[in-house]
């Protein structure tokens, strides 16, 4: 098992009107950010539905 103590993991969550967790962006490297066109995506999708 790996444990990374101290190691920041650039993470976005997004949820949806209900409550649930409907995208995860998340990368292994620090210096790693979630695109934010692939998050702006998800968010458009979840308001279209």
């Amino acid at each position: 098992m790996r444990i990374d103590h101290g190691i920041p993991h650039p993470t976005i969550v997004v949820i949806d009107a209900d409550g649930v967790v409907s995208h995860r962006f998340s990368e292994q490297r620090y210096t790693d950010r979630p695109e934010v066109d692939d998050v702006l995506a998800a968010l458009k999708r979840d308001a279209g539905s």
